[in-house]
């Protein structure tokens, strides 16, 4: 297939691959960096058309300018990728001066000093450098550590690697001033970037949909007002914890906690301030669990905490600090206190075979003697063969 001809189906697959991220753009129009990406590939399938005009068109539009909106499309999706892993994409506009130079030295070596190889190391440079600034983005924001990453920074690198390996060719074997006479070289280069179209408009509709499962899976996971795990995803994650602390012979506790008089506070102050005072009791007590501490919402003003590796008396010990630190510090509203307190019950694992769904039975019995005792305390379960069964709500 002669150059002409690759130039056209290049336009055309990205044209096709445009219309594929406009698609995806538009179902997601609130995800980060398909604006860019998008307008990328535009940019690029613009370039290409003018490119294979040569022999028509003056060189200041299929050269020229030509080059200057490719390299404008690649600068375009790194400011993509800045912008889906959250970083600024505005600081792309440093390329500008870049873009801006390359145009000025592809116009002196198209009109002033004619020289296609001239044009060719100076495209192919700046073309390998943003492919390169692409590859580092993906690597700045974990690259290595998910399969999509790896293959985008794959495309990427091969590209930079082919226009390397263009450059050296026209530095060792310069050609003629006629691209569309281009031997082998140009020919692989062309069906090089058909391929790379394809495959990173692929992988940009992959991270995208990668994106969506992860917030799927978090909205179903999560407390919407709280940000903590649900009661499914507890148990869930809960299990795995359970199941390695036996195997380990290491202690596993529970604190269930439930707040006190929470309807008083939803009818004085509104349940708009009842939102208010869970999401503070979260944040409280975050600042006395572990990283490795599984909390959950299980409804309402309860929550449940599953403490790894941590014995009924030192559980105890954390249930009492939480339950001082939120009584001590409680939610200003209008510069006013929300006064407010917590309830806790503390269970530990028995070794003999207790399953999860004993651990927490135990804690909530506990949790009820807390509030039938008063309130604004915290109580140790007893072990599994003294547990009473049943309780009453209380509120």
């Amino acid at each position: 297939m002669d150059i002409p001809t690759l130039l056209i189906v290049l336009a055309t697959v990205l044209s096709l691959t445009s219309i594929a991220l406009a698609m995806t753009w538009r179902l997601n129009h609130e995800e980060p960096g398909l604006p860019q990406w998008t307008m990328g590939h535009v940019t690029i399938s613009i370039g290409i058309l003018l490119m294979s005009a040569q022999s028509q068109w003056h060189p200041l539009l299929s050269i020229v300018l030509a080059n200057m909106l490719i390299a404008s499309g690649y600068g375009l999706s790194v400011a993509g990728t800045r912008a889906f892993f959250g970083r600024d994409p505005s600081t792309m506009w440093r390329l500008v001066p870049v873009i801006a130079l390359m145009g000025g030295g592809l116009t002196y070596f198209s009109l002033v000093a004619p020289s296609l190889p001239a044009r060719i190391v100076l495209g192919s440079t700046v073309y390998a450098g943003l492919c390169l600034l692409a590859v580092a983005e993906f690597h700045r924001h974990g690259g290595m550590a998910t399969m999509t990453s790896r293959y985008m920074m794959l495309v990427f690198s091969v590209f930079a690697a082919a226009m390397v390996m263009r450059i050296a060719v026209n530095v060792l074997f310069p050609s003629g001033n006629d691209l569309f006479t281009g031997g082998p070289m140009e020919q692989m280069m062309f069906y090089n970037g058909i391929v790379q179209a394809i495959l990173i408009a692929l992988g940009y509709i992959i991270l995208t949909t990668e994106r969506l499962q992860q917030e799927l899976r978090a909205q179903a996971a999560l407390d919407p007002l709280t940000g903590i795990f649900n009661r499914r995803a507890f148990f869930e994650a809960a299990a795995g914890r359970v199941a390695e602390a036996v195997r380990a012979r290491q202690p596993v506790s529970v604190l269930a906690v439930d707040l006190d008089h929470f309807k008083r506070i939803n009818d004085g102050y509104g349940h708009s301030v009842g939102d208010r005072v869970l999401r503070h009791f979260v944040r409280t007590a975050r600042r006395e669990l572990r990283e490795q501490d599984t909390m959950a919402r299980f409804g309402g003003e309860e929550f449940v905490a599953l403490l790894p590796r941590v014995g009924v008396s030192e559980a105890e010990s954390v249930a009492e600090r939480l339950a001082r630190r939120f009584a001590k510090t409680p939610l200003l509203v209008d510069a006013r206190p929300v006064e407010a307190t917590v309830s806790v019950g503390v269970a530990e694992l028995d070794a003999g075979g207790e399953r999860l769904e004993g651990l927490l039975k135990r804690a909530d019995d506990a949790l009820y003697r807390a509030k039938c005792r008063g309130r604004n305390q915290v109580q140790r379960a007893a072990a599994p063969t003294a547990t009473v069964g049943g309780r009453e709500a209380v509120a």
